[in-house]
């Protein structure tokens, strides 16, 4: 009796998936201006080495320039709870690549996927724009100074109580928006907070409906 409850326990298991298709987790910087070069990382999922970019766009080059990195090893308390019970975890690396935008491309998003013999990825975005773009340098902890508006602020979060700070000072008196776009590629749920020089809090907003996040303010 024992032996036969064993065999049924183990045709009960799940069986892990044999052909796991690669995933696009994110792009970063998440765009870049028209006319430009930009050196990326690609955050993805269970990627082999056979493992090939596709992009949407026959005037938009995308080419990996390198190895995938070692796998990311998400720390406690990640496995705890439901995704604990996961037989085969999805295993995260960073990629590195290259994006080569024409100079008369206009603005608004490129769609890549990548693929190898498991199948296709879901499709990955990149944002093509005109306007001048900062970055934020990597582990960086103090307010990066955003030179002049309008302007665009390419981050990332590692940490979900991480905070991204950015300061400008308006040239003039007027109406000023500010908008957070957390749907490029893994998607959170956002808060946006505007302060003054003193600190005080003078407009807020959260993405509560999956489409980012704007504010308006007078500066």
């Amino acid at each position: 009796m024992h032996a036969a409850l064993l065999v049924l326990a183990l045709l009960a298991q799940p069986k892990p998936s044999e052909n796991v298709r690669p995933q696009i987790g994110y792009v970063y910087p998440t765009g870049g201006q028209a006319g430009s070069t930009i050196d990326v990382m690609i955050g993805g999922y269970d990627w082999t080495p056979d493992v090939k970019l596709f992009v949407r766009n026959e005037r938009v080059k995308i080419e990996i320039t390198g190895p995938a990195g070692e796998i990311i090893m998400t720390p406690p308390p990640f496995w705890f709870g439901p995704k604990a019970g996961q037989l085969q975890p999805p295993l995260p690396r960073e990629i590195p690549a290259r994006i080569t935008l024409p100079a008369d491309l206009p603005p608004g998003p490129i769609h890549f996927q990548a693929y190898n013999a498991n199948g296709a990825s879901e499709v990955g975005t990149f944002e093509v724009g005109k306007t001048l773009e900062v970055i934020e340098p990597e582990k960086n902890r103090s307010p990066i100074d955003l030179p002049s508006l309008p302007i665009v602020a390419s981050g990332r979060l590692a940490r979900i109580t991480e905070i991204d700070q950015y300061k400008f000072t308006a040239t003039a008196a007027g109406l000023v928006t500010c908008k957070l776009d957390d749907r490029i590629g893994q998607a959170f749920a956002g808060v946006l907070t505007i302060r003054d020089a003193q600190g005080v809090v003078i407009a807020d907003g959260a993405d509560t409906t999956g489409r980012g996040v704007a504010v308006t303010f007078s500066a």
